[in-house]
């Protein structure tokens, strides 16, 4: 008979505190379960969610950090099929950085594969400002606005021993795309003060399966 085994463990606005750093907002949701043959497991399911309202470090060279961090993973497999799939892989850094995951294994990968990777488009001026002081002095940048983002899809199987690179039995769709790129040029010299602008980039690879 089968049976079903069930995991909840939630842990909500913990607070971490060090002489030169501090997590606040700390929020830990983790659930799991599994269906059972006898002792074996038959399949399982399992879910991490993790928030950090914000975290604070005070580096001796670059002086104070601080970010924030959210990031959920949904996963499910079937082991008798040998079959598992990622959901969800969500990242989101200080509302700056958004990526998405997907992705399937079928016969733990070699019946095939796909996943597919999105980046929302990350605004190049928030991530200067967001840089270090330290590191921005560096930069021969005064200015840097734009937006670029990043969509990835990949599916296949595993090639047979021997394959040649170029017929790998694997899709690849990728597409780079940066809008509104223009940034102004500091430091010394002629360059200072040269300006950079473009309009909208997209480029974009793809293969096919042999």
């Amino acid at each position: 008979p089968s049976v079903a085994a069930l995991m909840d463990l939630r842990l909500d606005g913990a607070q971490v505190r060090r002489p030169a750093a501090r997590l606040s907002k700390l929020r830990v949701r983790l659930g799991a379960g599994a269906q059972l043959e006898g002792f074996a497991p038959k399949a399982f399911a399992a879910r991490l969610d993790v928030g950090l309202g914000a975290a604070r470090y005070r580096d001796p060279k670059l002086g104070p950090l601080s970010t924030s961090l959210r990031t959920s993973v949904a996963v499910r497999g079937d082991l008798g099929r040998k079959d598992v799939v990622l959901e969800r892989l969500a990242l989101d850094v200080d509302r700056l950085l958004q990526a998405r995951l997907r992705a399937s294994a079928r016969g733990f990968g070699k019946r095939g594969f796909e996943a597919s990777l999105k980046l929302a488009p990350l605004s190049l001026a928030r991530l200067l400002r967001k840089l270090p002081r330290p590191i921005r002095r560096k930069l021969p940048l005064t200015r840097l606005a734009g937006r670029v983002g990043l969509d990835v899809e990949v599916r296949g199987r595993p090639p047979a021993p021997g394959t040649p690179p170029l017929s790998l039995p694997i899709h690849l769709d990728a597409k780079l795309r940066l809008r509104g790129l223009a940034a102004t040029l500091g430091g010394r010299g002629a360059a200072k003060g040269a300006s950079l602008r473009g309009g909208e980039l997209t480029l974009e690879a793809k293969g096919k399966p042999a």
